[in-house]
């Protein structure tokens, strides 16, 4: 904070923050390829899949995020992604200490959470899935998406086999 009130800020970080405050995201949009396909548009009942704001740059993470949503609807839920609206939830801009920036763009993403009504959000995005829990007082569910993925799988597969070993399992999320 004190480097941002000093304008002590590092050339790159000073970009960074300049980038998100004109397009929503820290990552320049627009080099992920061609844009998504419009998804139908979300009622009371859906689920939200908000992916990382990278997926709107990178076309690695593009396919990740495409095929998240893609299993989170076979396994039965009627999801919607905001292709077109991907931004952050500024929880970088609020660790940089820009205050106003996180609020400005928070507010912005809790109007489309208003607008497209979801009864549930989930997100892969570790940055996201803390501000959404944490920063933004928002009164209904967020999951991670391997927490739905494991909901899904245990309702659509209730007699799941026990495993033959006594390992324990874990995936590593290396950023909460």
């Amino acid at each position: 904070r004190h480097a941002v009130e000093n304008g002590q800020v590092p050339q790159g970080l000073r970009r960074a923050m300049e980038t998100m405050q004109r397009t929503g995201s820290c990552f320049p949009h627009g080099q992920g390829g061609p844009a998504w396909p419009a998804s139908p548009g979300a009622g009371k009942g859906t689920a939200l899949y908000l992916p990382s704001p990278l997926a709107a740059a990178d076309p690695l993470a593009r396919a990740a995020a495409d095929a998240a949503h893609d299993l989170l609807s076979r396994a039965g839920r009627e999801v919607t992604m905001l292709h077109d609206l991907l931004r952050d939830t500024g929880h970088e801009a609020r660790r940089w200490g820009d205050e106003y920036l996180f609020r400005e763009l928070r507010d912005a993403l809790l109007r489309q959470i208003t607008e497209t009504a979801p009864a549930l959000i989930i997100t892969e995005d570790p940055h996201t899935l803390n501000a959404l829990r944490n920063d933004f007082g928002l009164s209904l569910d967020v999951l991670h998406s391997s927490e739905a993925v494991a909901a899904d799988l245990s309702r659509m597969i209730p007699n799941i086999p026990p495993r033959k070993d006594s390992h324990v399992y874990a995936v590593h999320d290396p950023c909460y």
